[in-house]
């Protein structure tokens, strides 16, 4: 038996099959593969969807599935690039793109099937399309651009729901002044106040249309046939049951040094030492408003998850922060080279590269070098003539009362 979460990639193929099943009419099998994407995810159902992608297209070996996942951490590094260009300077866009790309944690997650490579992507596109040019009003197709990309991200895993503060706070920030206290009953800031209420309803609106209209296939086919029950409402109860499931809720409150401490464990006590200089560096010299909603991107869901009660801390969770702690260790880093002689910066400027490129790989090239679960579990199957394996993944699927799901695979 095994237990990697990242057995979940096969879920993609028992969509394809959904799909492709023989004898049914195509609202059936369109119904069938939006339940089974449901179930068997947990209640993450983008991420079936998301695999059925390569599975559809005949890529079935193992490891194989986890190469989209790779594509979105690269697209991730250059969505980074171009949010620090646009926030900050080439600088910051340089040294945050490189920190991202070697950092220990975000490369852990490009090699897994986990949610975080394609709904870290999400995000950060997200955030690029909404950031616009100073004087700029936003335009509201941009912002539901943005809530869209946080929908699609709230359908990978449920707790990225937390990360929608973030636009949130980005909306809120040119409202600041015209609401504050001693304008608050003036017809400037009523009028402030009503668009920044319109910009976050529009910001909002995809991520409750996606789960009232996820399940809109199989509650119309039941409901057509008469045959509808609460049960083909598959996606709102297995959010539901989110909240009840005895592998997210242990009882144990890891509390707010969960996150640094995880950050540490994986990068290194140099790469994390490099990180906390940077951040200090950030701190005391960044005074713009995209330095303010960087440390909110920081700050507000690290603080959700560590103060929820019970709720039991993983990395994943955490993990769409890297690209905001991406952000400030070039920012910081941007920081300090520009308040140096241009002669010596451009010095520095080699050095600062060596040093991050280094600590990112002194921190990765240990599991690099190690083979991954499934590469080593398909080899033991073609060594022992098994053309067929079970495991049992602990997860939080609805139907099986959140305990666990059997996901059967060859090693071809």
């Amino acid at each position: 038996m095994i237990f990697p979460d990242d057995l979940r990639a096969y879920s993609g193929q028992v969509v394809v099959d959904a799909l492709t099943a023989p004898d049914a009419a195509f609202s059936e099998r369109l119904a069938a593969a939006h339940r089974t994407a449901v179930e068997q995810t947990g209640a993450r159902p983008a991420l079936a969807w998301f695999t059925a992608i390569p599975a559809a297209l005949g890529f079935l070996r193992i490891g194989d599935l986890y190469i989209p996942f790779a594509l979105c951490a690269i697209t991730t590094i250059l969505l980074i690039w171009l949010l620090g260009n646009k926030w900050f300077d080439a600088i910051t866009a340089f040294f945050s793109a490189l920190w991202f790309a070697t950092s220990a944690a975000s490369v852990g997650y490009s090699r897994s099937a986990l949610p975080v490579g394609p709904a870290t992507a999400l995000m950060v596109l997200g955030l690029f399309v909404l950031t616009n040019s100073a004087g700029e009003k936003r335009n509201p197709w941009r912002i539901v651009a943005t809530g869209g990309c946080f929908a699609v991200a709230f359908a990978f895993h449920p707790a990225y729901l937390a990360y929608l503060s973030v636009p949130v706070f980005l909306l809120f920030m040119p409202h600041l002044k015209t609401l504050a206290p001693r304008h608050e009953s003036s017809p400037v800031a009523q009028r402030s106040f009503l668009r920044l209420f319109f910009e976050c309803f529009c910001l909002v609106l995809p991520t409750i249309l996606i789960v009232i209209l996820y399940d809109a296939p199989q509650v119309l086919t039941n409901g057509v046939h008469g045959r509808f029950a609460i049960a083909d409402m598959s996606y709102v109860s297995g959010l539901r049951t989110l909240f009840d499931s005895p592998t997210i809720y242990s009882g144990v409150h890891e509390g707010v040094l969960f996150w640094p401490e995880y950050l540490k464990s994986a990068e290194g006590t140099l790469g994390f030492v490099v990180i906390l200089i940077a951040i200090v560096s950030f701190a005391k010299f960044s005074r713009s408003a995209a330095s303010v909603v960087l440390a909110a991107w920081m700050l507000l869901p690290w603080m959700a998850f560590a103060l929820w009660p019970n709720l039991n801390s993983y990395g994943r969770l955490y993990a769409p922060v890297l690209p905001a702690v991406a952000l400030m260790v070039g920012r910081g880093v941007s920081c300090s080279l520009m308040r140096l002689p241009v002669r010596v910066r451009t010095a520095l400027l080699p050095l600062f590269s060596v040093l991050i490129i280094g600590t990112g790989l002194a921190a990765t090239t240990p599991f690099l070098r190690t083979e991954g679960k499934e590469p080593s579990l398909g080899r033991y199957m073609d060594a022992n003539k098994f053309q067929s394996i079970i495991g049992f993944v602990r997860t939080d699927v609805r139907s099986l009362k959140g305990t666990r799901v059997v996901s059967v695979f060859t090693p071809d």
